[in-house]
């Protein structure tokens, strides 16, 4: 099944190294600290795959109409996928 994602960013410890998404807009936040952040969130996983509150600071990369749904996969220690959407992924929600 493909992934509505609407963005897609490499994040590194203190920025974002890519970012492929459907709008232009970017958001206002220390990227550093976001980076870190969700660095850090992935380091406590087992499966190197985490979905995301929008309360996250990581989500702050996004603009607001695109963090419905922010999941991060892991790279290695120091990098990792931040992929979003507008639309709420089924297979990332509780059940």
């Amino acid at each position: 099944a493909l992934t509505p994602a609407t963005r897609n960013m490499l994040l590194d410890t203190d920025q974002i190294i890519f970012s492929l998404g459907s709008s232009t807009d970017s958001a206002t936040s220390s990227e550093e600290d976001a980076c870190l952040a969700a660095l850090k969130t992935l380091s406590k996983s087992k499966s190197g795959r985490v979905s995301l509150p929008t309360t996250h600071p990581a989500s702050k990369l996004l603009p607001e109409e695109e963090n419905r749904c922010i999941v991060l996969q892991a790279i290695n220690d120091n990098k990792c996928w931040l992929m979003s959407s507008t639309q709420l992924i089924q297979a990332f929600t509780d059940q």
